[in-house]
């Protein structure tokens, strides 16, 4: 397992290959190197993390869980999580995300549940959430998302449950929950849908 906390690395060796590593509070702008290749749950929540620009975890081929709650991450760019293809879960929660690309989460093919609740999100671009098919589970409460475009949410195989809830909701495109024949729970509570 490995540690790093306010810059400083520790390292603690345990019997077998490393799962996990942990890199909170240690004001981290960029993906540390000294991240094991055969790391599986990566936490990165409490940094200075700021843009996620294509490529940016393109070494990271074993994540399966990474955690960047609490960075400032804005824009989410297009194919900016490509590399993280054996990636089960992504947290996104409490950062200053507005807008999400269309094709951001691009090469995700193994994600299932997604959170990206208290953030700024006013513009969900079409096709942003493609090319996923395993996604089971997207956390989208406490935005500020005021429209649902046309095939926001499009071809989605696998997709059980999405919370809107405690957005500004006002109006949802035609298409815009297209080709998800798995979904058993929409919650839209709290938004203002006419």
């Amino acid at each position: 397992m490995v540690h790093i906390y306010s810059g400083v690395l520790l390292w603690i060796l345990l019997p077998c290959v490393a799962s996990s590593c942990t890199c909170m509070h240690a004001r981290l702008r960029t993906v540390p190197a000294v991240i094991p290749a055969d790391c599986a749950e990566v936490d990165l929540c409490y940094n200075l993390f700021s843009r996620l620009s294509t490529g940016f975890f393109s070494r990271a081929t074993q994540w399966t869980k990474l955690d960047l709650r609490y960075n400032s991450i804005s824009p989410i760019e297009a194919r900016a999580f490509t590399g993280l293809g054996n990636l089960q879960s992504l947290d996104l929660r409490y950062n200053d995300i507005t807008i999400i690309k269309g094709n951001a989460f691009q090469g995700l093919n193994n994600l299932q549940t997604m959170t990206l609740r208290y953030n700024d999100l006013s513009v969900i671009e079409r096709y942003s959430f493609t090319g996923m098919p395993n996604l089971e589970e997207v956390d989208l409460a406490y935005n500020d998302l005021i429209e649902i475009l046309s095939h926001a949410f499009s071809q989605l195989p696998s997709l059980r449950t999405l919370d809107l809830c405690y957005n500004d909701i006002i109006h949802i495109f035609s298409y815009a929950f297209n080709a998800l024949p798995r979904c058993t729970s929409l919650n839209m509570n709290y938004n203002d849908i006419s």
